[in-house]
């Protein structure tokens, strides 16, 4: 989760967003431009 953390927010300029709500699990919402270029 690391690894993907730095990506998103260094190299893609990007960010994560995490849900998380009893008994129901995990939600990560990984958001980034597709217009980027590096």
């Amino acid at each position: 989760m690391h690894i993907v953390y730095n990506l998103v927010t260094q190299s893609l300029n990007g960010a994560i967003d995490c849900v998380s709500e009893v008994d129901h699990g995990v939600q990560f919402s990984i958001k980034f431009d597709a217009n980027n270029t590096h």
